[in-house]
């Protein structure tokens, strides 16, 4: 009899050891999938310098980072007092870190003007009281064109996803990046055709949002087309082949007049090896304008690690 009291100990006491290990793998088991979406909307923000200096710029962002590390997304920055003022990073590695509280890290490539070199962004939560859903972050680790640090604080939004089964690509749409250097095109109008100057260079983000210009220039008699992107949808194929994009702009001119809404339609040759790419800019002054030319389109997916 003492005996089997005994067993029946030495079970109850195994079963007690045991499960709560069951029910931390269980629970382990029904969160295999967690990440964190940062998102800025558009907006102006005062760019701080180290030696005191500040200058407004365009910030535009949308960060996922995943709990293996890896990281989407990206952001853009617009000082437009610069001639060349846009600079476009892609998000690649990142992390949250608890200080009193979340504080998120990534680090980041310089798409335009392209970098191998890697930055390390933080985002700090900042004190004050911004609308509701919102955080307003203090953002440092960026540098300007001359190399100074610069730093300031921007309006975001957080959102954190769990799923049992969810992957990446069940919530997370890839940022685009878009880049066509300066080069002469042919360009077709309903009055006839003309050469220019085009260049384009813009990242796209899920959010349907977008940062970055379209120029067509030097055309004789002809007056500039110059675009700011500010929103579009890039498709896809299975392949992961670029099929067509929509870009939303408005142009940008001088004088009391407003900018005018302009739809710029880009889609691929026959042959999508080829990295021409066809152009209809819808909009402008009544008219359609068309044109081919040499653009990179890139898919920011999530990098295997």
């Amino acid at each position: 009899m003492k005996a089997l009291s005994l067993r029946m100990l030495i079970l109850t006491l195994s079963a007690t050891l045991i499960l709560p290990a069951v029910v931390s793998t269980s629970a382990q088991e029904q969160i295999q999938f967690v990440f964190h979406k940062i998102a800025f909307q558009r907006q102006t923000v005062d760019l701080l310098r180290a030696d005191g200096s500040t200058s407004p710029a365009e910030f535009l962002s949308e960060v996922i980072l995943l709990p293996d590390g890896r990281a989407g997304g990206g952001f853009g920055l617009w000082e437009h007092s610069l001639p060349d003022g846009l600079a476009l990073y892609r998000a690649v590695e990142g992390r949250v870190v608890n200080r009193l509280g979340p504080v998120y890290e990534f680090k980041a490539r310089r798409l335009s003007p392209p970098s191998a070199a890697e930055i390390t962004v933080t985002l700090h939560p900042a004190p004050g009281h911004p609308p509701e859903g919102t955080v307003r972050f203090f953002i440092d680790g960026l540098s300007s064109a001359g190399g100074q640090p610069l730093s300031f604080a921007a309006r975001g939004r957080v959102h954190t996803q769990h799923s049992p089964t969810a992957t990446p690509s069940d919530f997370v749409a890839d940022s685009v990046f878009i880049n066509a250097p300066p080069q002469t095109v042919v360009v077709e109008t309903r009055t006839g055709t003309s050469t220019a100057v085009f260049a384009t260079r813009a990242m796209v983000f899920p959010a349907v949002a977008a940062i970055g210009f379209a120029v067509l220039t030097n055309r004789p008699g002809i007056a500039p087309i110059d675009i700011r992107f500010t929103g579009g949808q890039m498709n896809f194929g299975d392949d992961d082949e670029f099929n067509w994009g929509l870009i939303h702009g408005r142009t940008q001119q001088k004088g009391p007049a407003r900018p005018l809404p302009v739809l710029l339609v880009i889609a691929n040759m026959d042959d999508a090896s080829e990295p021409c790419r066809i152009y209809d800019i819808l909009g402008w002054q009544g008219r359609i304008v068309h044109f081919e030319a040499d653009t990179t389109i890139t898919r920011l997916t999530f990098e295997t690690r």
